[in-house]
C-alpha cells in the first residue's frame, strides 16, 4: 500500500498478525524465591549479571550464558548494544535492575563531578535521571525490535497504605525509583510479581506446603500487569511449566 507525504509516495505494510513475537517482562519478588532461575529457562538466555544472583543456578542444564559482574553502565550499554545484533542468544536477562539503578545514578553523578543528584540543585539531577531512564527503556524498545526478549529483575518493596476509608493494606511493587518504575511499566509488556504461597494441609496439624506463584495481573496491592489472557496466578511447578510461561508470552 503507498501513502502519499509532502510530495512523495512511501510504502507501508499492513499486516493482520505481528512479524515479531519478542517480549519484554518485569520480574520481582522477595530475595531467594527464584527469580533468576526462573528467568534462565526462557529462549536462548544470556544473564547481564549486575549483582550475582546467579548462585544455585545450573546455566549448563538450561544452555544459558552470564557475563561477569557488570560495575559500570557505559559497560552495561556494550553488551546491550552487542546483544541487539548477536545470533548466539535470545533473550537479555538483567539481574538486576534494581542494582542496575544505581549504576544509572552513579554513571551521572560521575560525569558531572557531583556526589548525589540532590546536590545537582533545581532538580536537574534527577531530571537527568529520568532522562537515563528513559534512554535505558528505548534500549528496550530496540532489543524487542530486533527480535530479542528482555526480562529485567528487581527486588520486592513492600509500602503499608494507611486508607481513611477502609483497613491498612500493604502494596507490593518494584524495588525502584518512581521515575525509573514509571518508564518501566510504560514500556514492558508483562509485569509479574513472583511469590511463595503457604498452603495449609491441615487444621489439626501445622503442616503446610510452599508453592511458588506468578501473580500477572493487579489484585490484592500487587502491582502486576500482562498483555493477553492469562490466569490470576500460575504455578512454576518444575523447569518445565517455567519454559511454557516464557513460551506463552
Amino acid at each position: 500500500m503507498y501513502f502519499k507525504k509532502k510530495g512523495y509516495a512511501m510504502s507501508i505494510k499492513i499486516m493482520q498478525e505481528c512479524e515479531n513475537s519478542a517480549f519484554s517482562a518485569l520480574i520481582y519478588g522477595t530475595p531467594g524465591v527464584g527469580k533468576t532461575s526462573f528467568a534462565t529457562w526462557a529462549p536462548k538466555p544470556l544473564v547481564i549479571n549486575l549483582e550475582n544472583g546467579l548462585k544455585g543456578v545450573d546455566l549448563k542444564q538450561r544452555d544459558a550464558f552470564s557475563t561477569n559482574i557488570i560495575g559500570d553502565w557505559d559497560d552495561f550499554i556494550l553488551i546491550v548494544q552487542q546483544m541487539k545484533t548477536s545470533e548466539k542468544f535470545q533473550t537479555a536477562v538483567i539481574d538486576t535492575v534494581t542494582r542496575l539503578e544505581r549504576l544509572m545514578i552513579a554513571h551521572i553523578c560521575k560525569k558531572a563531578k557531583k556526589e548525589t543528584l540532590a546536590d545537582f540543585g533545581y532538580g536537574s539531577g534527577y531530571q537527568a535521571f529520568e532522562a537515563l531512564a528513559q534512554a535505558f527503556c528505548d534500549h528496550i524498545r530496540e532489543l524487542v525490535a530486533c527480535g530479542k526478549n528482555v526480562i529485567l529483575i528487581a527486588h520486592e518493596h513492600i509500602e503499608t497504605i494507611n486508607d481513611p476509608e477502609r483497613d491498612a493494606y500493604d502494596r507490593f511493587n518494584s524495588a525502584l525509583d518512581k521515575r525509573i518504575a514509571n518508564a518501566i511499566k510504560a514500556t514492558v509488556d508483562h509485569i509479574f510479581y513472583m511469590h511463595k504461597e503457604k498452603i495449609s494441609i491441615s487444621d489439626k496439624r501445622a503442616v503446610r506446603l510452599a508453592r511458588t506463584l506468578i501473580q500477572t495481573r493487579e489484585s490484592g496491592g500487587v502491582i502486576a500487569k500482562t498483555r493477553g489472557q492469562k490466569e490470576l496466578f500460575i504455578e512454576v511447578k518444575n523447569d518445565e511449566s517455567a519454559r511454557e510461561i516464557w513460551s506463552n508470552c
